[in-house]
């Protein structure tokens, strides 16, 4: 998991899941539809808006996250 620094438009956490390039790009896209329920579940609990990304080791590289 990597913090995002930048923020789309009013998220409270912005994160990214990283996963090696050995996962295509519909399971990475699966992994991260099954997130969305704990993210909004855990968001709900706590009053924040947070934004969560999947991206593959390749995806985080070309948006310049170390």
């Amino acid at each position: 998991m990597v913090p995002l620094s930048w923020a789309y438009e009013d998220e409270d956490y912005n994160i990214a899941i990283v996963m090696p390039d050995t996962v295509d790009r519909l399971e990475a896209r699966q992994i991260e539809d099954r997130l969305i329920d704990v993210v909004m579940d855990y968001d709900a609990a706590h009053g924040t808006y947070t934004l969560c990304m999947v991206w593959r080791e390749r995806e985080k590289v070309h948006a310049g996250v170390q």
